[in-house]
């Protein structure tokens, strides 16, 4: 049987890869919780505590990892115009590093649900993560489930969060700015001021 750790990225991704997990007479999965950029701290500890208590309630194994790390989203300038790749990458290294570490024969994430992430790039860096790790990376394109699991969030009260989870994401979301990358630059010109600010005091 092939025993694979999913990168929980939030409960409702999580709810929806563990009914399909459920259907595979020869696959089990375990989920781990590491996700350090999500802002504002708040926001992370909704996110945190409700994949926790939903976890506990199904009784399947699952790891916490309650890294907090927005100092390293602030401390570069250049995290703002490739923040995605950075955020897979050192998400997927993780879940590779604790899947080996912990005797998984592959790993994933739970991010393949969402239609809103890049694919393509999640599978290049997962690829990478495992070549690094000695342990494969599991593609399975779970687009289609993805409306299924808004519907299991819902029945089950799962907390559903309104962005993707970094500062920028967050702006984007909340800001009636609508071209990405002038966002994206304005809000690194704040942190760039805010960070100015620190170093001058």
């Amino acid at each position: 049987m092939k025993k694979i750790l999913f990168h929980a990225c939030c409960a409702p991704c999580s709810s929806i890869i563990i009914d399909w997990v459920e259907d595979q007479p020869f696959l089990s999965g375990a989920f781990y919780f590491f996700n350090p950029y999500i802002h504002p701290y708040v926001e992370f500890e909704l996110r945190l505590k409700s994949f926790e208590s939903f976890m506990e309630k199904k009784r399947l194994g699952f790891y916490i990892d309650g890294t907090y790390d927005i100092e390293s989203v602030i401390g570069h300038n250049s995290f703002g115009l490739s923040r995605c790749e950075q955020c897979y990458k050192r998400r997927l290294e993780a879940t590779a590093d604790q899947a080996r570490k912990e005797g998984y024969s592959s790993f994933s994430t739970t991010l393949l649900v969402s239609p809103y992430q890049n694919h393509d790039l999640i599978i290049r860096l997962g690829q990478e993560a495992a070549k690094k790790y000695s342990v494969d990376f599991f593609y399975h394109d779970f687009r289609s489930l993805f409306h299924n699991g808004k519907k299991n969030a819902i029945k089950q009260k799962l907390y559903r969060q309104q962005y993707c989870g970094c500062i920028f994401s967050e702006y984007e979301r909340f800001s009636a700015e609508k071209k990405q990358k002038g966002s994206i630059k304005q809000v690194t010109r704040i942190l760039q001021k805010i960070e100015d600010g620190s170093n001058n005091a």
